[in-house]
């Protein structure tokens, strides 16, 4: 199905760090929600994932069970890495997405905060 596509070259885009992809992947007015906080932007966003990918080097995907929606996807996956403190990183997340014109439109997720604690003390910190 062409939405489960696009979830995988978001995903692959994001665990990258590919600033590159994800916006060829990505509306150029995509929204995006962490957990109903305030939207970002795409800009935003790119931001966000290379501030990840600073702080985390080894940050990727694993158990990945994705559902294409007539209208976008739904995808549950844990996220893993090493924190910069040596301390494993792991947080459940399920993200909704809207797509339209094979692009990105909006964009939920929702995550396990419990778990997220890690990796926002890592990204704010700088790495």
């Amino acid at each position: 199905m062409l939405h489960e596509k696009i979830a995988r070259q978001f995903f692959a885009a994001a665990e990258a760090g590919d600033t590159k992809d994800l916006r060829e992947v990505c509306a150029p007015d995509m929204t995006a929600r962490q957990n109903n906080a305030s939207a970002m932007g795409l800009t935003d966003l790119l931001h966000f994932t290379l501030a990840v990918k600073r702080a985390i080097p080894d940050f990727h995907y694993e158990n990945c069970i994705c559902s294409g929606t007539d209208s976008g996807f739904v995808e549950e996956h844990d996220i893993v890495g090493t924190l910069p403190d040596g301390n494993r990183l792991f947080m459940r997340l399920c993200v909704v997405a809207i797509i339209e014109g094979g692009q990105i439109v909006s964009m939920h997720e929702y995550a396990d905060s419990y778990g997220a604690r890690g990796l926002i003390k890592a990204v704010s910190e700088g790495g």
